[in-house]
């Protein structure tokens, strides 16, 4: 039954029931589609505007679902791109855009054609989403076309194209994205999305291509096409309650600096090891609060920075003079002046070369990737202060093992096999990394284990005797601890503490340290509080 206080604008679409999963708006989410009715909903979707209505089935154990085995309540999404499988089935990249609820149904051609009536949209509170959507347009253009006279010699992944038209709206630049060496290609190209979105013909898409490319006489077979848009929004808080969000759902930006996947997987990385321990009874759920603590300001700055990109594009059309003309021949002209023998090329070159060497925050940007420091309460500090950043903390990944950094990659041998110390820690457990004279800390070990049901893994670096060996003395001077200290890793692959030497009553202290991460009060403690209530 509808809810009377709900807005509606009603939209006639192809229905598909999907099986546990619900999809709502800004989600990219990939699946494969193998039923025959849904195959034909798909199709029809295909044939048209790209729009399908998404709703969960109640039993996703039924193959063949009615209209009452369907939640009324829905999404209606752009399908971004489609790829027919040799199994006859399509795999997709859906994108959520409006909450809607289906009010008729109708099987027509062995699929559901639904009239459903968007949701309003709730008014966003101050302070739950910052930023802004849909500030360019830009269009994906899947190609089949032989490139191999003008990239073989000069092999990469993406090429940016700087031509006239360039500089409106989409990333900044045309792009040549290799996807299979040297035939298939995705072409990105903007548009004005104050026109609003472009509807493109294939052969709309193939003149982008050539022009893009620079060849008239290109043969080329245009695969697929769809359009998106350059967005700058985060979430100003990644959780409420017993919901909690990640991925594109709380943060929103262009591809630039390639930062969508990586950040998404780490939100993921860091949730998970925390649902796990709470569900398991080995941690309050105070735990989950440091999930949004944590998370949020990276989002923030991913989101910022991926931004940022786009807008250090202008002084590079401006110093090969794409800007100077709205005429396509004058710029043209203007582009190859850059290459005279003159004061005015002179000047040109080196406004280009500096405008590129900036582009080092889009495409060496390790700083960003990996320079995060928590502050929360699944990190103990270790009494030191936060290091200094020696060179630009963007560009510059700075290893260190203070409490809330990533654990720094260093080279071991660990039976018999080279490894990193990144393959020695995570897969769902704490690990404790020491060395020599290091062995108080396995009795502690031990201890957690007794006080909390909490089991890790201690490893010992260093000579051999040890579990891996430091061939490089790496880890020595990596550690920025002694020999018979410790470094205390996540689950995640994070820094939750460390101890620059072993502590005198290792046992006690590394139980008091594992308290604090899991908000949990030691059994010692608790049997004395009671023991006195008696």
């Amino acid at each position: 039954m509808s809810n009377p206080k709900e807005k509606f604008e009603s939209k006639k679409l192809p229905m598909m029931p999907i099986r546990d999963v619900v999809i709502f708006p800004y989600m990219m989410t990939p699946f494969v589609v193998g039923r025959e009715s849904s195959v034909r909903a798909l199709e029809e979707a295909l044939a048209s505007d790209k729009k399908i209505f998404l709703a969960t089935q109640h039993d996703a154990s039924i193959d063949e679902p009615k209209a009452g085995d369907i939640f009324q309540v829905g999404t209606i999404v752009n399908i971004v791109q489609s790829l027919k499988l040799p199994d006859g089935n399509i795999k997709v990249l859906v994108e959520g855009v409006d909450r809607a609820r289906a009010v008729e149904w109708k099987e027509d051609k062995g699929f559901f054609r639904v009239v459903v009536k968007v949701l309003a949209k709730q008014k966003e509170t101050s302070g739950d989403v910052e930023g802004t959507m849909g500030r360019a347009g830009s269009m994906n253009i899947i190609v089949d076309a032989d490139l191999t006279k003008y990239v073989a010699h000069r092999p990469s992944v993406l090429y940016w194209v700087l031509q006239p038209g360039a500089q409106i709206g989409g990333i900044g630049a045309g792009l040549v994205r290799m996807v299979r060496p040297w035939n298939e290609w995705l072409i990105i190209w903007g548009y004005d999305i104050e026109q609003g979105e472009r509807k493109l013909s294939d052969d709309e898409a193939v003149s982008i291509v050539r022009n893009l490319v620079g060849d008239e006489t290109l043969e080329v077979k245009v695969r697929s096409t769809s359009t998106w848009t350059v967005n700058e929004m985060y979430a100003g808080r990644y959780s409420s309650g017993r919901v909690f969000c990640m991925g594109d759902a709380v943060h929103r930006h262009p591809p630039t600096n390639g930062l969508g996947s990586n950040t998404s997987i780490q939100d993921a990385y860091n949730l998970c090891w925390k649902l796990k321990y709470v569900l398991e009874g080995k941690a309050s759920p105070s735990l989950l609060d440091s999930y949004s603590t944590e998370r949020q300001p990276i989002g923030r700055q991913i989101v910022t920075r991926a931004n940022k990109s786009i807008s250090d594009f202008p002084p590079i059309f401006e110093a090969v003079g794409l800007l100077s003309s709205s005429d396509p021949a004058e710029a043209l002209k203007n582009i190859e002046a850059r290459k005279a023998a003159t004061p005015e090329g002179k000047a040109r070159r080196r406004k280009l070369y500096e405008a590129i060497a900036n582009k080092s925050y889009e495409f060496n940007c390790h700083g960003v990737e990996l320079n995060q420091r928590y502050a929360s309460s699944a990190v103990v500090s270790d009494g030191t202060t936060e290091p200094a950043f020696g060179r630009d903390r963007e560009l510059y990944y700075q290893a260190t093992t203070w409490p809330g950094a990533h654990l720094p990659h260093v080279w071991v041998e660990h039976r018999g096999v080279r490894k990193s110390t990144l393959d020695l820690a995570g897969k769902g457990r704490f690990t404790l990394l020491t060395g020599l004279g290091g062995d108080a800390w396995k009795t502690a070990a031990a201890a957690v284990e007794a006080e909390y049901g909490v089991a890790f893994s201690v490893v010992t670096i260093g000579p051999a005797g040890c579990d891996a060996l430091d061939i490089y003395a790496d880890w020595y001077f990596q550690s920025e601890v002694e020999e018979d200290g410790c470094v205390l890793v996540r689950p995640d692959n994070f820094i939750a503490w460390r101890a620059r030497n072993v502590a005198a009553d290792a046992s006690s202290t590394l139980v008091e340290v594992f308290g604090r991460l899991l908000g949990r009060t030691p059994l010692s403690t608790r049997e004395g509080v009671a023991a006195a209530a008696e």
